[in-house]
C-alpha cells in the first residue's frame, strides 16, 4: 500500500541530479519532488499563526509547483494536471492572503519606527490587519485539516515518487525540450515589458509573474544549462524585488486609504494624521518605483540578455581535452 502523504518519507529517494539525457519527466520528478517534500516539512508548522518565517517558505513551494506544472506540462499525465492544478492555485491564494497581510503589517511598523511616529497613532490600522491576518490563517489551518487537501497532496506525491517502471525515463529528453520551455518563458516576459511606459500596475504585476516564471524554469533547468544561468537569474531576481516592492506599496496604500474612510475606526486626530502620512509615503514609493522601473527592465530586454539566455541553452561548456604533444621524431629519419 502507498504510504500516505505526512507518514515517514512518503516521496522516497530525493531524485539524481538532473542530465541532458534525462526525459522531460524526469525533470518534472527532479524540480517538483524538493518542493512536494517542503509542503510536507514545513506543514505541521502552519498551526502555530506566529510561523511568519514557515509559511514564507509554505508559499514559496506552492509558487514553484504551480510553475513547474506549466514548463513540464507535455510531460505529465493530463488527468493528474487537471486535478491538480485548481486546488494548487487556490492553496496558494489562501496561503498567499496571510503573506500579504504580513508584508503589509511589517512594513506599517518599520514605517512608524523609521518615521518617529508613535505606535499608538497607527495601532487602528495595525489591529485591523492584524484582524484580517488572523482570519486569513485560520481558512489556510481548517483547509489543511480537509479530505479535499489531503487528496492533494496525494496527488503531488503520486507525481513526485519514484516510478516503479522505466516508463518514466521514455519520451523527449531534456536536451531537447529545455530550449523551447525557455525560451517561450522569456517571450512571454518581453511581450509583456512591450508597453511598459503605458502600462498600468495590473500589467505590472502581470510582468512580475512572467519573470518569476522564467527565473523558475532557469533554476528548475539548471544543471542542463550554461554558466550564464547565474547572470540572467540575478537579472531577473532585480526586476522582480523591484515590482514586488512596487505592487506591495501600492495595495498597502489603497488598504490604509480603504480604512481612513471608516471615520468610526479612528480615534484620535493623532492617528489620522499619521495614517494619511503612512498613505502618502506608500504613494510617493509608487511613483519611485516606477520612475526607476526601466533600470531592471532594460537589463532584461537587452540584446546581451538574449544572447547570453541562448549561451545558457545550448549547455555548459564541454572540457576541453589537452592537445597531444607531437610525437619526438627517431634519430635520422
Amino acid at each position: 500500500m502507498t504510504p500516505a502523504p505526512g507518514a515517514g518519507t512518503p516521496l522516497g529517494e530525493a531524485p539524481a541530479p538532473l542530465a541532458p539525457e534525462d526525459s522531460f519527466r524526469q525533470a518534472a520528478r527532479a524540480a517538483m519532488w524538493p518542493q512536494v517534500q517542503r509542503l510536507l516539512d514545513v506543514e505541521p508548522a502552519l498551526r502555530d499563526p506566529d510561523a511568519v518565517e514557515d509559511l514564507k517558505r509554505y508559499r514559496v513551494a506552492t509558487r514553484r509547483l504551480r510553475a513547474a506544472l506549466r514548463v513540464f506540462e507535455v510531460a505529465l499525465p493530463k488527468r493528474a494536471v487537471g486535478a491538480i492544478s485548481p486546488e494548487l492555485r487556490d492553496l496558494a491564494r489562501a496561503v498567499g492572503r496571510v503573506r500579504d497581510l504580513d508584508v503589509r503589517i511589517g512594513g506599517l511598523v518599520a514605517w512608524a519606527a523609521d518615521s518617529g511616529v508613535p505606535t499608538p497613532d497607527v495601532e487602528p490600522v495595525r489591529a485591523a490587519w492584524a484582524a484580517e491576518r488572523a482570519a486569513a490563517a485560520a481558512d489556510v489551518a481548517h483547509r489543511l485539516e480537509t479530505k479535499r487537501h489531503a487528496r492533494l497532496l496525494d496527488d503531488l506525491a503520486g507525481l513526485v515518487r519514484q516510478p516503479d517502471s522505466e516508463g518514466d525515463t521514455k519520451g523527449p529528453a531534456v536536451r531537447d525540450r529545455a530550449g523551447s520551455a525557455t525560451w517561450a518563458a522569456f517571450e512571454r516576459v518581453r511581450s509583456a515589458a512591450a508597453e511598459l511606459d503605458a502600462a498600468d500596475l495590473e500589467v505590472l504585476h502581470d510582468l512580475r509573474i512572467r519573470a518569476k516564471r522564467l527565473r523558475y524554469t532557469l533554476e528548475f533547468l539548471g544543471p542542463v544549462l550554461g554558466a550564464d544561468r547565474d547572470w540572467l537569474v540575478a537579472r531577473l531576481v532585480s526586476l522582480q524585488d523591484h515590482l514586488g516592492a512596487l505592487h506591495d506599496a501600492d495595495l498597502a496604500a489603497a488598504a490604509a486609504q480603504t480604512f481612513l474612510a471608516d471615520d468610526a475606526s479612528i480615534a484620535s486626530e493623532e492617528q489620522r494624521t499619521a495614517i494619511e502620512a503612512y498613505i502618502a509615503a506608500e504613494t510617493a514609493a509608487v511613483e519611485r518605483l516606477r520612475g526607476t522601473l526601466a533600470s531592471v527592465v532594460r537589463p532584461v530586454l537587452a540584446d546581451a540578455f538574449a544572447r547570453r539566455l541562448s549561451a545558457a541553452i545550448l549547455g555548459p561548456d564541454e572540457p576541453k581535452t589537452p592537445k597531444a604533444s607531437p610525437a619526438a621524431k627517431e634519430p635520422g629519419s
